[in-house]
């Protein structure tokens, strides 16, 4: 389930999917580590932020 304050855009789905990759790999911890992370790095620095907008962005390069 995505809830947004914002329209939802293919660029927005592929970034909240690779967030769905990131909780597959890291299981139950990816949400203590995400808060941990974001406590530590606020949220344009959160390395699992970062990872998920160049994921996007990638894709968004690859489109016609």
């Amino acid at each position: 389930v995505v809830v947004s304050a914002i329209p939802l855009t293919e660029r927005l789905l592929m970034h909240e999917s690779h967030h769905a990759r990131q909780y597959e790999v890291l299981g139950v911890l990816f949400l203590p580590i995400y808060l941990w992370l974001h406590a530590r790095h606020g949220y344009a620095a959160n390395p699992l932020e970062m990872e998920a907008e160049a994921c996007a962005e990638r894709w968004v390069a690859r489109q016609p």
